[in-house]
């Protein structure tokens, strides 16, 4: 969890960090917050960047509590959302034990469970449940493994749909893998824009609530996709090869 780099970034955010609250094809996540609101309840946004899902969950709940580990990106957040009221904003590292336990009806956590470090990312998870109240539900999204093949396998497509060989085409257009650690691999993370991210695949996302987290016996309700356009991704794929569209998975835990 670098804070540097994330401090770094900040002044360019929107141009730097995908918002996948702006290109959720079908609303799901809009839809999935609404779902969950209420006039009393008292919700978390982890990983809240400079709070592209603010004005949504300020609208659905009571009470929201932003969390970022980089102080700019909260006071970029504060002064882009300084019309809502209800917003807590707070600096944190979530992989120390900074969040109140079992304060919230509903979490939010999109795209900050990426970190490369697996013994980092349980604790951060582990925080974040165990911040849930009892019939509490968290709403988590990450890249998907899935995707990443099939951004790869378009990528290949296009290449020898524009004459170059097997042995080009599976070069042309891609970052040199060659210095991926094993381990890296092994977990599912690679890099997006040069960063390490972790991806995760659907079969694992549906193992992380399979046992009893931070004490607490948590269920997967269910596992779905957000969708989004080939532009975010390419320049000029060509139709033909947008049969499919990428995705990030989402997980709806309920405690």
């Amino acid at each position: 969890m670098d804070v540097s780099y994330w401090n770094q970034i900040a002044p360019n955010y929107e141009d730097e960090i995908f918002n996948l609250f702006r290109h959720d094809k079908n609303n799901k996540l809009k839809k999935v917050i609404r779902q969950y609101g209420s006039s009393s309840g008292i919700a978390a946004d982890f990983g809240s960047g400079i709070g592209n899902g603010l004005p949504l969950m300020a609208k659905a709940f009571k009470q929201v509590d932003a969390y970022d580990l980089s102080a700019k990106n909260i006071r970029k957040s504060s002064i882009i959302h300084r019309e809502l009221n209800n917003i807590d904003y707070q600096r944190a590292d979530l992989s120390h034990a900074v969040i109140p336990k079992s304060r919230y009806d509903f979490a939010l956590c999109v795209c900050c469970l990426i970190m490369p470090s697996l013994t980092i990312r349980q604790k951060v998870f582990n925080n974040i449940v165990a911040s849930l109240k009892r019939n509490g539900s968290l709403l988590l999204v990450v890249p998907s493994l899935e995707s990443a093949a099939l951004v790869n396998n378009k990528l290949i497509e296009w290449n020898l749909a524009d004459g170059l060989s097997a042995k080009s085409a599976l070069k042309a257009g891609f970052d040199n893998t060659a210095d991926i650690p094993a381990t890296d691999i092994r977990q599912g993370v690679y890099p997006i824009e040069g960063v390490r991210t972790k991806h995760f695949g659907r079969e694992e996302l549906l193992d992380l609530p399979s046992k009893k987290v931070a004490g607490k016996t948590i269920f997967a309700k269910r596992v779905f996709k957000i969708e989004y356009e080939w532009d975010s991704v390419f320049n000029g794929l060509p139709k033909s090869l947008q049969t499919a569209l990428p995705w990030d998975w989402a997980l709806l835990i309920n405690r």
